[in-house]
């Protein structure tokens, strides 16, 4: 197990943690976006979670899981709070997995961004409509639309991001709710994103979290 394990892992890489929250309550589970900081002998060092601008704390001997996309496969590795260190930073010190499961793919950490986008159905060689997201996550999108989308209508998307690079991929349409001044809100899940397209955007979400943060602070 220690092999595998440690070759789903790298240095610097994104990942989230999910915790239970309440032991007994085993759908209410909490995803924070975080960072592998070491793989120290058998123990992983990870950056610690912060929620509304507070660093998350637990206790000792908490199961936290690690969840990880590798070639196409997400994984979650089941691991035990050690303890937390707050200098020089915020870390958990994280046990080897007792356990390593393979998921299909389950929801992200999602974030509240305005980011435009060109969508059309898919299929059809018509000139795209443009809309923007209210929020993104590694698993799909919500867009704001003009129209209103039929659930399970598959888009051909276009979203594009700060620094102007550009999100081709498939979504399947979830959702469609009335918004007011005659917009919708489309909930929709990426279909076909590769591995590295959702690595970007992980890296994406996890910057926009991070200069929430900061936002927060500075308050």
């Amino acid at each position: 197990m220690s092999q595998t394990y440690k070759n789903l892992l790298e240095i610097n890489q994104l990942v989230e943690l999910e915790v239970y929250i309440h032991q007994n309550e085993l759908d209410n589970i909490e995803s924070f976006s975080s960072r592998i900081e070491n793989i120290a002998g058998d123990n992983i060092l990870v950056a610690a979670p912060f929620r509304q601008g507070t660093p998350v704390s637990f206790p000792q001997g908490k199961e936290i899981n690690i969840r990880v996309r590798k070639d196409g496969i997400t994984h979650l590795l089941h691991t035990k709070l050690i303890k937390s260190q707050k200098y020089p930073q915020y870390l958990f010190l994280l046990s080897k997995p007792f356990k390593i499961s393979r998921l299909q793919m389950r929801s992200w950490v999602r974030v509240d961004a305005e980011l435009p986008v060109n969508y059309r159905m898919a299929g059809y060689p018509v000139d795209f409509f443009q809309g923007s997201t209210v929020d993104i996550s590694a698993g799909g999108i919500g867009l704001r639309s003009q129209h209103e989308i039929d659930k399970d209508t598959l888009l051909e998307l276009e979203v594009e991001f700060p620094d102007s690079s550009l999100l081709q991929t498939t979504g399947l349409v979830t959702r469609s709710l009335p918004e007011k001044k005659g917009f919708y809100i489309i909930g929709i899940e990426f279909k076909d994103l590769s591995s590295n397209d959702q690595e970007c955007v992980v890296k994406y979400v996890f910057q926009k979290q991070r200069e929430q943060l900061h936002k927060r602070v500075l308050k």
